[in-house]
């Protein structure tokens, strides 16, 4: 019997459940390989048709975003990351599942344009730009620095000078109580001055006496 089940196994080949999960893998495969190749394409082709027009990746002529647009390929999603006073970054990136899986960040391309209308590119890279080479905020809004003096505090205000709980300033001399050496000395007060005008008398002590004459 067992020479029988055998032979029937061997007739009858691979089952039709395994061929139908081989068939699955296999696609799934092909499938994530697609994603992973159209996102290579997509970024290197992009990033080529951007260097000739910005070889340094900052587009020194007006360059409308619609134009930058233009230039990309196999279709990234678009997204902003961050928008600062005067600039807008944009994200274009292509869908990967692997580099996630690897520890590695998806193909993207990121581009500062401004906030105008129409919007002009600024630059371009691979790389999200930091908070700090975004536009700065434009220069003629005030702060509230400025309105505050060097200790922090307003003049005339709580603890400035002329204010309440401030002092004003007084010029100290050497004369007001304060020597020219820096120590601190004691003001002369009437009592000091009369005792000093009047010495303490001392008693005079008796002449000693001459001997008497011998004869």
């Amino acid at each position: 019997m067992s020479d029988d089940l055998g032979d029937s196994g061997a007739a009858g080949g691979v089952s039709p459940l395994r061929k139908k999960i081989s068939a699955v893998v296999l696609l799934v495969l092909l499938v994530v390989l697609g994603i992973e190749v159209r996102a290579s394409l997509g970024h290197s082709m992009t990033m080529k048709a951007m260097k000739e027009k910005a070889p340094e990746g900052v587009f020194e002529d007006k360059v409308l975003l619609s134009d930058v647009k233009s230039l990309l390929s196999l279709a990234p999603s678009e997204s902003v990351v961050r928008e600062g006073e005067v600039e807008v970054e944009h994200r274009f990136g292509w869908l990967s599942l692997l580099r996630p899986v690897l520890g590695k960040p998806e193909s993207a391309i990121y581009v500062v344009a401004s906030k105008t209308d129409p919007a002009y590119v600024v630059r371009y890279g691979s790389e999200p730009p930091s908070a700090s080479e975004l536009a700065p905020r434009p220069v003629g809004e005030e702060s509230g620095d400025s309105m505050t003096g060097e200790g922090g505090s307003a003049p005339g205000g709580p603890g400035g000078p002329g204010g309440p709980g401030g002092h004003d300033a007084v010029d100290a001399s050497p004369g007001d109580g304060q020597a020219d050496g820096g120590e601190r000395r004691r003001p002369v007060l009437d009592d000091d001055a009369d005792s000093s005008e009047t010495p303490e008398e001392t008693p005079e002590e008796p002449a000693p006496a001459e001997p008497a004459p011998t004869k």
